[in-house]
Parts: structure tokens; sequence; C-alpha cells
């Protein structure tokens, strides 16, 4: 975790790691991989990439929120144009509508376990430093 500088006695940390005085040992500095992961798996903030957003990954993050609300305003603004150029009514259009929901929940769901996954595994990714989570 330390590199020599020239021939001297001293050392420089490389990144992401740190110098425990008390062990005597070099250790991770990236955010440990246990609130994000804990916060992934529950449902209803996995959805929203919520442990992404902890450990400070907002492209994840933004990808997380352009799927949950960009699908949402796509399905009501598709079923809409839908009804309105075919001439259906709103009511003949649920066969449409419910086949955007459909793909939409697919896309969630995907989504929803890959972040799991990746969060679970580790080096698979690193938080908002650049440092692999750390606590595997």
């Amino acid at each position: 975790c330390m590199t020599q500088i020239g021939n001297t006695t001293n050392c420089s940390l490389h990144k992401c790691y740190a110098w425990n005085a008390n062990s005597g040992l070099c250790e991770q500095t990236g955010q440990n991989h246990i609130t994000p992961l804990v916060l992934q798996a529950i449902p209803f903030t996995g959805i929203f990439g919520a442990g992404f957003g902890n450990i400070g990954r907002w492209d994840i993050f933004g990808i997380y929120m352009g799927v949950l609300f960009g699908g949402c305003c796509f399905i009501v603004i598709a079923t809409l144009l839908f009804a309105a150029c075919t001439g259906h009514t709103e009511e003949e259009a649920t066969g449409f509508t419910s086949c955007n929901t459909c793909l939409w929940s697919i896309a969630m769901t995907a989504l929803y376990i890959w972040g799991i996954v990746k969060i679970a595994t580790p080096g698979d990714i690193f938080d908002g430093n650049g440092c692999p989570l750390s606590g595997f």
C-alpha cells in the first residue's frame, strides 16, 4: 500500500489506503459495502438506486432515477399520444399501456437485481472517490 520515496526511509501511501498506527497495517479507505448493500436490497429504496447514492456514485443513481421517473412519464405521454393520434379513448389504449408498464417493470427489476449483485461483489464497483468498496 506504500511506495518508497527515492532512496530515503520515507514512504507515500497509494490512493485508497491509510496507515493504521495502532495495528501497524495498511487499510483500505473505500466506503464500507454493508450500508449501500442494505439500501440496495430493500425494494423501496433499491429501485431508486439509494445504495449507489450512498457511496457517491451519482452517475449510476441518475440512471436509476431516469429509468424510474422517465419510464413513468413515457408511459403517460405515450398513452395520451396513442389515444389522441389513433382516435381511441384512453380506456381502449389499455393494452398499449399494459405493454409499456410491463417493459418498465422488467427494466426496474433488472436494475434492482444488477445493483445488488454489483455492490455485493468485491471489486466490481468503486465509490465516489474511485476506491473499491471495503469490508469484504
